[in-house]
Formats: C-alpha cells, sequence, structure tokens
C-alpha cells in the first residue's frame, strides 16, 4: 500500500521513529519493486507488503524551512518504509546504495540550511 505524507506531524512521526529508511527520488508506480529490491537486500520478506510513505519534496521544505539550494524540487517524492529495528544497524551496507533513515536525512537538511543562512557550522 501505498500513501503520501500530507502534514508536518506525519513527518515529526517518520522522523522520531528512527526506522523509516527512505530513498529520494522514487519515480512513480515503483513502489512495488522499491519494497522487492529491499525485502531482498535486507533480507527480510516482510517489507514486500509494507506500507510505503511518499513525502513530496514540497512538504519537506515547507515543513523543515529548506531553501535555495538546499531546497528539494515540489514534485520529488521521498518514499519511506518504516523496518525492523535490527535494520538499522545496516547504515554501513545503505548508505553506499543511497538509501537513509528519514531522522538522518532531517538532520542533515537542518545543518545545512543552517549554513546556508549563514549561520556557519552548529555547535
Amino acid at each position: 500500500m501505498t500513501r503520501v505524507a500530507t502534514s508536518a506531524a506525519e513527518l515529526a512521526e517518520l522522523d522520531e521513529s528512527g526506522l523509516a529508511l527512505c530513498w529520494e527520488g522514487l519515480p512513480e508506480g515503483e513502489e512495488a519493486s522499491f519494497l522487492g529490491a529491499l525485502a531482498g537486500m535486507l533480507e527480510k520478506p516482510e517489507l514486500r507488503e509494507a506500507e510505503v510513505v511518499i513525502v513530496p519534496g514540497a512538504l519537506m521544505n515547507a515543513t523543515y524551512g529548506l531553501t535555495g539550494e538546499n531546497a528539494y524540487p515540489d514534485g520529488l517524492r521521498i518514499a519511506t518504509v518504516t523496518v525492523p529495528q535490527d535494520v538499522r544497524a545496516l547504515v554501513p551496507v545503505l548508505s553506499p546504495r543511497g538509501l537513509r533513515f528519514f531522522d538522518n536525512l532531517v538532520t542533515n537538511n537542518a545543518r545545512e540550511q543552517h549554513r546556508l543562512d549563514g549561520g556557519g557550522a552548529p555547535a
């Protein structure tokens, strides 16, 4: 099942869970392929039936105040899937494949926006 996030509260829930694995730029209609690839790579067959939450770039920008070169294209689709806790330990395997956890995405965007806004590197 796929649904589109429409509120900041939904993004806060994804962020706070620490278990929302995401892929930036998933083409429309590729959700089943995305889930199949995740299930195979992570050896978690249950992920084939997981819910994919699409986070539009415009919602990311509005929620987190992303602007300029740090903003996402409005129509970009960030696909998120909540994964089992033990997957969190696989970050070194996931990152080179372009997968990131949503909380990491939010933190890195905030750090970059702070720099762009003239704040320098956060303490």
